[in-house]
């Protein structure tokens, strides 16, 4: 995909993630920002045409080389872009399944197991000062749980991202209010864990 980025359709409805995610709560963060994000993006590419023909990944790594007066503004959109629609695919509607096979296998290996990776993806998750990320990342053939600040992406960083949590309060404030831990915790009852281990096992 390229330009013009076109939002992308969810694989469920508003109402599917509930009640971990309320139909409005879904709803606002997808019609008011992530739309918003595709709208800006295509505004500031409208004056770029030799950046129209790269994919969303190469756009952000290639802004992250350039020297512009545009370069934060341009990052701000692709990353709200590429973070949100990763987010996005990263849930699922169904029952709470730990992951399987070789990220199973990857994620007990580096982190000693499945319940050790999770306090320490919460912990790290909550001493996030301000708007962000929470990713797991694969960092030449280790995985690695980091935070980035605003829409940044670890793009920027030649590392692999595997899977993300959105840590903007407009991702959660019409539910949880100020309630990080509560949110964080409903979000792993719904995380795509099939989708994500697709994404892994892509990276090897």
């Amino acid at each position: 995909m390229h330009y013009p980025f076109k939002s992308i359709k969810l694989p469920y409805t508003f109402s599917s993630l509930e009640p971990q995610f309320s139909s409005d709560t879904l709803l606002y963060h997808y019609k008011m920002h992530y739309e918003t994000y595709v709208d800006q993006l295509n505004d500031i590419l409208r004056k770029f045409p030799s950046m129209q023909l790269l994919t969303l990944e190469e756009l952000i790594v290639f802004v992250e080389k350039i020297d512009s007066p545009l370069k934060k503004e341009l990052l701000t959109a692709a990353g709200g872009v590429y973070n949100h629609q990763l987010y996005f695919k990263c849930l699922d509607p169904a029952h709470f399944s730990p992951p399987k096979s070789q990220l199973s296998y990857a994620i007990c290996h580096d982190f000693g197991s499945f319940l050790t990776f999770k306090e320490l993806f919460l912990k790290q998750a909550l001493a996030l000062a301000g708007s962000g990320y929470i990713w797991l990342i694969d960092n030449n053939g280790r995985l690695e749980i980091i935070c980035t600040q605003d829409q940044d992406t670890p793009l920027s960083y030649s590392i692999t991202p595997i899977f993300l949590i959105d840590l903007w309060e407009h991702a959660y404030y019409l539910q949880y209010k100020h309630n990080r831990k509560e949110y964080l915790d409903n979000v792993f009852m719904i995380l795509n864990w099939k989708y994500i281990e697709e994404r892994f096992c892509y990276t090897l």
